[in-house]
């Protein structure tokens, strides 16, 4: 079982790699939660999708109100109710 300091050394390495280390080290960091909590392999990662979800959910609305905000306000400088 690898301790703290060597899956946040791991983690802080393969930042910079492609995908295939990022799903490693979740990987990792999903039998990391279990040995530390004592919840099952399967439970956490299904808690974690759940979470994931809901955080791209909530991320993806914002992407979107960021994209309406910044359109609205291109469209009233065009038209010249806005100058910067």
């Amino acid at each position: 079982m690898p301790n703290l300091h060597d899956v946040l050394r791991h983690l802080i390495r393969v930042s910079v790699f492609p995908f295939g280390t990022a799903v490693r080290s979740a990987k990792i960091a999903v039998r990391s939660l279990s040995a530390h909590t004592g919840l099952p392999v399967l439970l956490i990662a299904a808690l974690l999708v759940a979470l994931g979800y809901r955080l791209l959910k909530r991320s993806m609305r914002f992407v979107v109100e960021v994209v309406v905000v910044t359109l609205i306000l291109l469209a009233a400088t065009a038209v010249g109710w806005l100058r910067w």
